[in-house]
């Protein structure tokens, strides 16, 4: 192999080894090589040396600095996200509730312009019971009341509101602590 440096050669002095890498043995070491605890230490020293060397205690500090302010950073972050979640739902809710009202609008100034003209006042004033000259009213009973003309029995719209979402809004809704009824819809 070749000489060694004389820098490593001072290593290795300072260390207790020689050339070749192994411990140098001392006048009192090897008076008491043969005895059963020499022998364990000497197997448990080869294994020592057979097994690859831990990772320096540097990386590891690293490590564990890098995974503190990782989870303090989401410590501190976790409020301001919140409320943005928050106020991003409500205004989803919101949103969902204009759309309603603006197509309960539509049907209102439908209804409207249906009854502003004559055939739309006459239809009107059947379903009241009023009847024109010539005409006889008749009157059906037993129809279930809660069955409207159009044959609506009722406003789903909540329940289909919740199947719509996808499945992340519902996990977020848990992490953030949203409750869709904190919200007040007019």
């Amino acid at each position: 192999m070749g000489e060694y440096s004389s820098a490593r050669q001072q290593r290795l002095s300072r260390y207790g080894t020689n050339r070749a890498g192994r411990a140098r043995t001392n006048d009192r070491v090897s008076s008491r090589r043969n005895t059963p605890q020499s022998k364990l230490n000497g197997f448990f020293s080869t294994l020592r040396d057979r097994l690859p060397e831990p990772p320096s205690s540097k990386a590891g500090r690293i490590g564990l600095i890098v995974v503190a302010a990782i989870a303090v950073l989401l410590l501190f972050l976790y409020g301001p996200v919140r409320e943005y979640y928050v106020s991003w739902r409500v205004g989803q809710i919101y949103s969902a509730e204009l759309a309603e009202l603006n197509e309960d609008n539509e049907e209102l100034k439908s209804e409207v312009n249906r009854l502003q003209s004559r055939e739309g006042i006459e239809d009107e004033a059947r379903k009241r019971g009023y009847v024109s000259e010539g005409e006889t009213a008749v009157t059906v009973e037993g129809l279930d009341e809660s069955e409207t003309s159009d044959g609506e029995t009722g406003d789903t719209s909540d329940a289909s509101d919740e199947s719509n979402n996808p499945w992340y809004i519902s996990v977020l809704d848990v992490l953030f602590g949203f409750d869709k009824t904190s919200v007040s819809v007019s």
